[in-house]
């Protein structure tokens, strides 16, 4: 009976040591897996934290709200009977007095550049945004607007017809190189020229987009990136060409405030007019597109 109770207690012993054993070696284990100072870390872990802490691209909402005022003459209009002209025209006072609105308000101007980058993730957008656009390369651009933009260090884009340089009322090659070299004023294609597209066979509406771009582009050393309709006009068509033609945005006529991924080849516009102080700002700050209010979110 002593015998038994001593080889029971034996056993009982040999259990508990190898009990313990087992403890200490998963409790090494379990600590010796632990990164340590100077210790290698699996390659593919390793990278892909170094993945995820150089990312840096902003994604987009899915839309925003960015005004792109449209102008066209900035001039005191001579003849009253031309109506056409009065009402595009926008006085250089009222031009200028539209420019403190915005720096008044902390607005900042921006160019098709900046607003495609936006689109792409590129650049985070700021709260309070205005894109400058002027249709049409007039001399008047020269004469007014340009000496505004350089006071108030204010960014523009804009859309020049090549067939329309050196002509009478428009920019001259000269100026229009001074504008460019100043680094304030991006430059868009306005076509050839500034004919209607969709009346046009698509060979010859090809030649007013590309032909155009290829000119500005080799004469004046710059990148054109963003395309204005002639008379608002287009199609899906004409959209396709434009794409082609390695545009990355493009403007229309049609009115509203609203910049949406899939409407990067006809960006809305606003006329500001005669508009400006508080009246302007809640004229752009409206939420309205193509005529439809825009739901709050």
């Amino acid at each position: 009976m002593t015998s038994k109770r001593k080889t029971d207690k034996i056993i009982n012993l040999i259990s508990v040591f190898l009990f313990f054993i087992s403890f200490l070696g998963i409790v090494y284990l379990t600590f010796d897996n632990k990164p340590k100072p100077g210790k290698n870390i699996d390659l593919g872990v390793r990278k892909t934290i170094v993945r995820k802490t150089v990312l840096t691209k902003v994604v987009p909402p899915s839309y925003f709200r960015i005004p792109i005022l449209v102008y066209h003459y900035v001039e005191i209009v001579q003849n009253p009977k031309d109506t056409i002209r009065e009402s595009l025209n926008t006085p250089p006072k009222v031009f200028e007095n539209q420019l403190k609105t915005f720096i008044n308000n902390g607005y900042q101007f921006v160019t098709l550049s900046d607003i495609s980058d936006y689109l792409n993730g590129k650049k985070a957008i700021p709260k309070h945004v205005v894109a400058l656009t002027f249709d049409d390369g007039y001399r008047d651009f020269y004469t007014y607007v340009f000496p505004i933009l350089k006071k108030y260090h204010a960014k523009a884009t804009a859309y020049i017809v090549p067939g329309f340089i050196n002509k009478q009322n428009n920019l001259t090659s000269f100026q229009l190189q001074q504008i460019v070299d100043s680094g304030l004023v991006e430059i868009g294609d306005h076509t050839i020229d500034h004919t209607s597209l969709t009346s046009m066979s698509h060979n010859d509406a090809w030649y007013e987009i590309y032909q155009s771009k290829i000119e500005l582009e080799n004469t004046y050393n710059i990148n054109i990136e963003s395309f204005s309709y002639p008379y608002g006009s287009f199609n899906s068509s004409i959209i396709n060409l434009v794409q082609q033609a390695g545009f990355k945005t493009a403007v229309s006529t049609r009115p509203g405030n609203i910049v949406d991924p899939k409407d990067r080849y006809y960006l809305f516009r606003i006329h500001p007019g005669y508009l400006s102080g508080d009246r302007l700002l809640s004229y752009i700050e409206s939420n309205f597109i193509t005529g439809k209010k825009l739901a709050k979110k």
